[in-house]
């Protein structure tokens, strides 16, 4: 008898449940959609293109950062010190091409003495064919030591940018909605180390019946209220509503429906309007006017 009481009891609380959600889909006197939704923004996640050691995470969940904020530094001793040798290995190329210089330009000045007294036959043919043979020698010399210089302010500027990828800043202003990881913490490239949101271009993700879906389109005023922001209202724009239905996780007992669809509507938010008062993962209640009705 108290299983057979307790199921009848939440059989009532779900019809009970469903007849208020059709109630709030209807809107008042047909001249509204109403719902319920979440906000959201664009998340970024931030992660690592060098493995390490974290020295320091900027901000703990919840705080917010500012573009070009230094919001995660690596230690960087093992990059420094292979900055400090590849810029060694540029200063010794370098040294080498000035050697190399040296010794094309006295090839070139022995070729053209022994080329003259070749053609005047004051010496022998051998003897011009050492200096011709001297100065080809030394212009490939010239030539691998400028290659080898170029590799080498190659790898400087790789060292460079690994050195500078243990220092990562916020691409943008951003709240820190997720820190996944510690200070003293290894990471791997490509691991999320914090994950920020985008305040600045927040929006409203509902989902609204198939039987209203109809009754409002892209483009359309929304206003958005907020339980624990009394009294203030918030306007934002129908932005995008999805081309295909979703299933709703259970049946719509009201009206004897097998599947109840929804379809996802997003409402960007005007910065302006909120003010930073409106933060992602709040739950919201929009109001639209329907087409035909206030002010269409």
């Amino acid at each position: 008898m108290k299983k057979a009481w307790w199921l009848g009891g939440v059989v009532g609380g779900v019809v009970l449940a469903f007849a208020v959600g059709y109630m709030s889909w209807r809107g008042t006197a047909d001249h509204t959609v109403r719902t319920s939704g979440v906000i959201e923004g664009v998340e970024v996640e931030i992660t690592s293109k060098v493995p390490g050691r974290i020295a320091r995470l900027c901000c703990q969940e919840g705080e917010t950062v500012k573009a070009g904020e230094v919001v995660v530094q690596l230690e960087d001793d093992d990059l420094k010190a292979a900055v400090a040798q590849a810029t060694a290995e540029v200063v010794s190329a370098k040294a080498d091409i000035l050697r190399a210089h040296a010794q094309e330009e006295e090839a070139r000045r022995n070729r053209d003495r022994y080329t003259e007294l070749y053609g005047k036959n004051a010496v022998a043919k051998a003897t011009y064919d050492t200096a011709i043979t001297a100065y080809v020698t030394a212009v490939a010399t010239t030539g691998a030591a400028e290659a080898r210089l170029a590799a080498a302010q190659a790898n400087q500027r790789y060292a460079e940018a690994k050195w500078a990828d243990t220092i990562i800043r916020s691409p943008l202003d951003a709240m820190v909605a997720f820190r996944a990881l510690e200070e003293g913490e290894t990471v791997a490239p490509g691991v999320t180390m914090l994950t920020l949101v985008d305040q600045r271009h927040l929006y409203v993700r509902a989902d609204i019946d198939e039987s209203q879906i109809g009754r409002i389109a892209v483009g359309d005023a929304a206003a958005i209220t907020v339980e624990s922001l009394p009294g203030q209202v918030f306007l934002g724009t129908v932005a995008e509503i999805s081309r295909y239905g979703d299933f709703a996780t259970q049946r719509d007992v009201v009206r004897g429906r097998q599947d109840l669809r929804t379809f996802k509507v997003r409402i960007n938010l005007d910065e302006d309007e909120h003010g930073g008062r409106l933060t992602p993962g709040m739950t919201v209640e929009v109001t639209a006017p329907v087409r035909g009705g206030h002010g269409r």
